[in-house]
């Protein structure tokens, strides 16, 4: 049934990793798949044209819909606001989908109504061989991710480590770097499975896609526990950092947002607790279960209930 034409980004990334989720939960509902960049075009007529992409990717000149076609956005923001122009942006779609619950609040205090999709990610069937340490996210150290001031930090500490970023260009000469924006989505997924631990650092999460594929490959996180990690990071699977609420800069610093905020020398002392914690190992055996209710029948179910298409 060719009912829902896919509008992404195709190349990698976090979306692009996204939109592979969602390819994979609706096969054999698709009518085609759309390049955002390259203005591919679509052969049969959909019913549905699904949008894949965050907020602040572009302009805001989507939907361009096919006639008769109803229009969805899966979308999330990094923030607990969202500025008018977000606002008339989501108002163009017929129905918004978003990831998270706490995504869904932040745009419900707008005055939009999402639909909670809980994402599902597919994992490495490799044995976890928990060597290492992971981080992940984009290279400069001010940004959301701050996956620069973790490898300092790592490097500090002396553990054994390995660095992904969505950025081509960060810590080339790390012969453990994979770069998350080309590199192939089975390099990922073993990648995660050889980690003992999952830091991160970042100052908003919509979802969480790295550390929700952490969890699912058995990989314990530390992190603070904000955004959209409130749907699935608990004290039983993690390791948390504290952290405070402060207004958002640069991209997502538009209007009165906050995300949060870690001191490093916070995160090293949870770091450290965790790599000496006897309760470790059993954290492990239990990350994959926590996050295992997020499968792919129940996206697809949940997607399809969502744009009120009928059947499985």
């Amino acid at each position: 049934m060719n009912e829902i034409a896919i509008i992404g980004r195709i190349r990698g990334g976090g979306y692009g990793d996204t939109l592979s989720s969602i390819i994979d939960a609706l096969e054999g509902r698709l009518a085609g798949i759309s390049n955002i960049h390259a203005n591919n075009t679509v052969s049969v007529d959909p019913q549905w044209e699904l949008y894949v992409m965050p907020m602040h990717y572009g302009g805001y000149d989507y939907p361009a819909a096919r006639k008769g076609a109803k229009t969805a956005i899966y979308t999330m923001w990094e923030t607990d606001w969202i500025t008018r122009s977000q606002k008339d942006f989501l108002n163009r779609f017929d129905k918004v989908l978003t990831p998270s619950s706490w995504c869904a609040q932040v745009f419900a205090a707008a005055g939009i109504t999402a639909t909670v999709i809980p994402h599902y990610v597919s994992v490495s069937e490799k044995p976890n061989t928990y060597e290492r340490l992971l981080v992940g996210g984009a290279s400069a150290p001010t940004n959301r991710k701050r996956i620069g001031e973790l490898v300092t930090l790592l490097e500090k500490i002396g553990d054994p480590y390995s660095a992904k970023s969505d950025d081509p260009y960060a810590y080339p000469e790390h012969k453990d770097f994979i770069n998350f924006e080309n590199d192939p989505l089975e390099i990922h997924k073993d990648w995660f499975k050889t980690g003992k631990l999952f830091i991160s650092i970042s100052r908003a999460e919509g979802w969480g896609l790295y550390q929700h594929k952490a969890l699912a490959s058995g990989v314990p996180l530390v992190t603070p526990l904000h955004g959209g990690l409130l749907d699935f990071v608990t004290a039983d699977n993690s390791y948390i950092i504290p952290h405070t609420e402060v207004f958002a800069d640069g991209l997502f610093g538009q209007g009165l947002g906050k995300w949060a905020d870690v001191k490093i020398e916070e995160a090293e002392e949870v770091l450290r607790f965790a790599l000496k914690d006897p309760g470790l190992e059993q954290k492990q055996k239990a990350a994959a279960a926590s996050v295992a209710h997020f499968t792919k029948a129940r996206m697809r179910r949940e997607l399809l209930a969502a744009l009120e298409l009928s059947g499985q």
